[in-house]
């Protein structure tokens, strides 16, 4: 399970952004959406209206390609249909199981079965992409580059194979990854008959040629009961003298030893853990800049991956398929090797121990592994949202710190002394009404700090927010408006634009409710002094809101309750020891000075956001900064005394520079135009040459 850790350098900058840094029909049993779209957005919204030749429907000819065959077994009637899709670069389609409510489901359905007889379901050799809810409120599961569909048949008895051919509807669409779709209706894909099935080439253990390195496993138990734990076991033996790399997520940039990657194609959308080694690794310091420390192991090592299968899992035999990727040194290194693994478990009522091998054979490259693992998210796959290397009081405690900061702001500091000497006042010599009032005034405080929890609730729920924290920052449609946010808020530190104040702060009702004596008085009193303390607190209370919508709930509301304890301390500890009021420090021209630093830290916040961002993305969402950096200034020169309608103009303008270069940047700089790049083939470059075209090869060396 890949638990997120969060260190304690990050988590104070997340929480000093908690102030000062916070996406047959499907064969014969395949149902149709109710609408037969998956959905209006999806079609009215998405639709490719130009660059196609294929009109509004069968389109995608480009796009995706699809073939298909069928196999029997030698001497039966016996066989498999099989129907692949051959997807372009940087495209994708969506799978069989796509949830209603999202993107148009793939469907496949035979349009004759007066030759053949279906006995199953169509199903993927691997399972989709999933992404967590975006434009939808349900998952996406998207399958990119190649994916074939099966599903066993059974041929009349009387039909002789070879003057057979079953045709296959596919009804979907495809998308490119920036957004536009294609829909696909009524695709016919004929499949003729392409021999009789062999065995498959594949043993128990995987040993390569010129390799040091054998490689085995086995899953267990051999009989799993819905909602049990399974555990896939892959073990690596080395000889003697030689070592094999530890475990990586992915390969790092500019890695020198290839770290061993292990990756799941086929486990039915069932929870996954991240893998973990049966030892630790041993940790040898390089000298090398660029990769100080190797972890390896010597002699034999084993990784276990475990599997949750749902408790509404239907009894039945599963596939379960995956691949390896490793490398084994000694004075000299092998060629990264790479190795597909498969077996069946079995799930039934009623469960049973032991073991079942797994079946190994050769895979075409570590590279291709490589780009596998970069689709891998083990925290989506196992469910799991946070994992706190430390106390979640350590965290709580940043919090209030980040609220304590917020009171040596320009607009907060100067006001403390005087409300806690207007309470004891107010309340003679009596120290226990003090106190109360006191309490009563930081109650109003907390309750803005639980409506800007909420808020984040809120925006979560209507984000339809299920990303794990790391996944969430990896979807540009949160990063880059979390990044615009801050960098807005940034500006505001930098007194290039000013928070308004509510303008129902000023107004009658609410200066009377304020003006009234006891804890009513007291309590709005805190509501208002946090509401006038916007144009300071807004920037941090702004950008926490954005962190939250990608933390679990109770972590949103506790954050948020720590950073008002910690915004109203002073008010609680002076209010007991009125005499401590002395010890404040003085209202002064530092406190500018430190509120510009903190619009620094909000600024080193959003280069941080670049390292998540996309390069594609990169040039757009700098030049939307720069929009709203200009938007921000026209709004900043509007003067105090303007009036309602000159202030309003003044936004208004300001919003429409925002944009319009928002619009420019991503819509123009966003969508360059360049050729699109095709898997390479002898038949299409021969019909391109024939063409007179000029043609471009790109190649490199696969190992």
């Amino acid at each position: 399970m890949n638990m997120l850790r969060i260190s304690p350098l990050q988590i104070l900058a997340i929480h000093l952004l908690l102030a000062t840094s916070f996406k047959a029909y499907g064969q014969a049993t395949s149902e149709p959406s109710p609408d037969g779209l998956g959905s209006p957005l999806n079609f009215a919204n998405q639709i490719d209206t130009g660059g196609s030749s294929f009109g509004l429907f069968g389109g995608g000819g480009k796009e995706v390609k699809f073939h298909g065959e069928f196999k029997l077994k030698e001497g039966t009637h016996d066989g498999v249909l099989s129907i692949t899709a051959e997807i372009s670069p940087n495209w994708h389609i969506y799978s069989l199981t796509q949830p209603r409510g999202g993107p148009m489901a793939s469907k496949l359905a035979v349009k004759q079965l007066d030759a053949i007889e279906l006995k199953g379901k169509f199903t993927a050799d691997r399972d989709p992409t999933v992404h967590p809810p975006d434009l939808f409120a349900v998952p996406s599961e998207e399958h990119e580059g190649t994916v074939t569909w099966t599903v066993p048949i059974q041929l009349a008895e009387d039909q002789d194979p070879t003057a057979v051919t079953i045709e296959v509807r596919y009804d979907g669409q495809v998308c490119e990854n920036d957004g536009k779709c294609i829909p696909i209706s009524d695709r016919t894909i004929s499949a003729s008959f392409a021999g009789f099935i062999e065995a498959p080439r594949s043993s128990n253990k995987y040993r390569a040629d010129r390799s040091h390195t054998t490689i085995s496993g086995h899953i267990e138990p051999k009989v799993a009961k819905p909602g049990d734990t399974i555990k896939i076991v892959l073990t690596a033996e080395v000889e003697k003298n030689w070592h094999v790399y530890a475990y990586a997520d992915k390969v790092p940039k500019k890695a020198v030893a290839q770290p061993t990657l292990i990756v799941l194609t086929k486990a039915n959308n069932w929870p996954a853990k991240r893998p973990e080694a049966s030892r630790e690794p041993i940790e040898h310091e390089t000298g090398d800049k660029n990769e100080p420390i190797t972890r390896y192991y010597e002699d034999n090592v084993s990784w276990t991956v475990s599997l949750t299968v749902p408790g509404d899992t239907d009894p039945g035999e599963y596939t379960i398929a995956g691949l390896i990727g490793y490398q084994a040194c000694a004075k000299q290194c092998d060629f990264p090797m790479a190795a597909s693994f498969a077996t069946t478990v079995r799930v039934a009522d009623a469960g049973e121990a032991g073991q079942r091998p797994l079946e190994f054979s050769k895979f075409t490259s570590y590279r291709k592994v490589a780009k596998e693992a970069e689709k891998v998210n083990w925290n989506a796959a196992a469910g799991t949202d946070f994992k706190f290397d430390k106390p979640v009081y350590a965290y709580l405690g940043l919090a209030f710190l980040a609220g304590l900061i917020l009171n040596v702001m320009p607009c907060v500091l100067p006001v403390i002394g005087l409300k806690i000497m207007s309470f004891v006042h107010q309340a003679g010599q009596s120290r226990w009404r003090v106190i109360s009032l006191n309490i009563w005034y930081a109650v109003g405080m907390l309750a803005v700090f639980m409506a800007f929890a909420t808020a984040a609730v809120v925006l979560k729920v209507f984000y339809h927010s299920s990303l794990s924290w790391a996944s969430q920052f990896q979807n540009p449609a949160f990063t880059i408006p979390l990044a615009a946010v801050v960098f807005v808020f940034g500006l505001s530190l930098f007194s290039v634009w000013e928070i308004p104040i509510p303008g129902f702060v000023g107004s009658g009702k609410a200066d009377k409710l304020a003006a009234q004596e006891g804890a009513i008085g007291a309590f709005f009193k805190g509501v208002l002094a946090t509401i006038l303390a916007t144009p300071c607190s807004g920037p941090f209370l702004g950008v926490a809101v954005g962190f939250a919508v990608a933390a679990p709930v109770w972590l949103t509301y506790l954050s948020f309750a720590c950073m008002g304890f910690g915004m109203a301390a002073p008010y609680l500890l002076i209010g007991c020891f009125p005499g401590m009021v002395n010890l404040l420090p003085k209202p002064g021209a530092w406190m500018e000075t430190f509120k510009n630093l903190m619009g620094f830290v909000l600024m080193g916040t959003v280069v941080w956001f670049f390292s998540f961002i996309s390069d594609k993305y990169l040039i757009p969402t700098m030049v939307l900064l720069v929009g709203l950096a200009m938007g921000c200034w026209i709004i900043g020169r509007i003067q105090i005394t303007a009036s309602f309608p000159q202030k309003l103009r003044g936004w208004a303008t300001g919003g429409v520079v925002a944009t319009l270069l928002g619009l420019f940047a991503f819509y123009w700089l966003g969508s360059p135009y360049e050729l699109a790049w095709q898997p390479y083939s002898r038949v299409t470059l021969d019909e391109h040459l024939k063409e007179g075209r000029t043609v471009l090869v790109d190649f490199t060396a696969d190992w």
